[in-house]
């Protein structure tokens, strides 16, 4: 199926590196615009915005806190402003993860994983979407006899099912994405609007969100990577393609693709490799900016 997304607006959370720097970036290369958000790093955000201006896309960042609710009104009515009262696709890539056995979680710690991981990408969900049932209304009042493809993707994450120690709370507020993303996927204002909504769920993707556990080689990493069948971590770009993917798949609702190098799949975990993967497993990445 070609694919066909010149001229459409996106709206990228967490743009400005790593997956969503990727993700915005297979976007603009296609011809779409881009409208990133970032929370702190005002540095990458411009320099990611120069990158995609060489698509000739209209394209621009936004400072937000995805966890206000008054910072999340700012981003809905910003991006309309900017896209002139049109937004096609919202993928929800900006996410937390700090890695603390259970015991030593604190409420506070717990609250703010689920409030990035999973509050906010349904709130903006819930925000977008009604934007997108206006808009689409609106089309057909003014004649238009079919109806238009509007998509939200959520990135949630292997998490959701793969179980590592450490990182429970994360976990949860991945699996509850996933299982948030099906219960809209079949909403029926959603449906009846065209309003396709699907995750994609990456397996171990070095990036600045995981940092912590890749940076000096760690023991922990090189587990982690030797669980993989493939044997090697994934890059970023190959996430990107599969978000460009579910986007422009007009029939796609409610899925949950898994790209994880059969990560998922191998439950015996390292014991299923043998010693012909890599040995130099660092991220073959230049250092991220947080």
């Amino acid at each position: 199926m070609p694919i066909n997304i010149s001229g459409k607006n996106i709206i990228v959370t967490g743009g400005n590196n790593g997956l969503g720097k990727a993700i915005a970036q297979e976007f603009a290369k296609n011809g779409a615009n881009v409208l990133i958000t970032y929370h702190s790093d005002k540095e990458s955000a411009n320099e990611t915005v120069e990158e995609l201006k060489k698509y000739n896309i209209k394209t621009m960042a936004i400072q937000v806190d995805l966890t206000s609710p008054v910072s999340r009104d700012y981003l809905v009515e910003e991006s309309y402003r900017f896209f002139q009262g049109s937004v096609d696709i919202v993928v929800n890539n900006a996410g937390t993860l700090t890695r603390q056995p259970i015991l030593q979680l604190s409420p506070q710690e717990i609250e703010n994983v689920f409030a990035l991981n999973f509050f906010a990408p349904f709130y903006l969900t819930q925000a977008f979407g009604k934007r997108m049932v206006v808009q689409q209304q609106s089309l057909m009042a003014s004649g238009e006899t079919e109806l238009k493809d509007y998509c939200i993707i959520n990135i949630s994450s292997i998490s959701r099912k793969v179980v590592v120690p450490g990182l429970a709370h994360y976990e949860a507020s991945k699996a509850a994405l996933s299982q948030f993303t099906k219960s809209a996927a079949v909403d029926k204002d959603f449906c009846k609007n065209n309003i396709r909504v699907n995750d994609i769920a990456p397996g171990l993707v070095p990036t600045n969100l995981n940092a912590s556990l890749w940076k000096n080689n760690s023991l922990f990493w090189k587990g982690l990577v030797k669980s993989i069948p493939l044997n090697r971590p994934g890059k970023p770009q190959e996430i990107a393609a599969a978000v460009l993917s579910v986007a422009t798949n007009p029939w796609m609702t409610g899925s949950t693709i898994t790209i994880d190098g059969g990560r998922a799949h191998n439950w015996f975990g390292s014991e299923i490799n043998n010693s012909s993967g890599p040995d130099n497993l660092e991220p073959d990445l230049p250092s991220s900016k947080l």
